[in-house]
């Protein structure tokens, strides 16, 4: 089987019916986002990158907020191969509250 390249990966993500962002936790930064966010929430991918540390308290329910926080602490001792998921409720640039 042929590898595939990273080139290849990015179109995947860019076209993946999902809601696909990347956060850096370190950084506290988004560094990329596909273009469901614009599809589902309204966002261009570059109004979700210039949020940057911003995006949390600007987009995310007041109340989903601190399990959103708890959960980034658990996923940093999650072993490899483990996953976690989590779903909360996001400002769609229209004002109204997607889950």
């Amino acid at each position: 089987m042929d590898s595939v390249d990273s080139h290849e990966i990015g179109k995947i993500a860019e076209y993946a019916p999902n809601l696909i962002y990347v956060y850096d936790q370190v950084q506290h930064c988004n560094i990329y986002s596909n273009r469901c966010v614009g599809q589902k929430l309204g966002y261009s991918s570059e109004e979700v990158l210039q949020m940057g540390a911003d995006i949390m308290p600007r987009l995310m329910h007041p109340k989903d907020l601190p399990r959103v926080f708890a959960h980034f602490s658990n996923v940093r001792s999650l072993k490899d191969g483990e996953t976690a998921t989590l779903e909360y409720r996001v400002k769609h640039n229209d004002g109204h509250w997607v889950w």
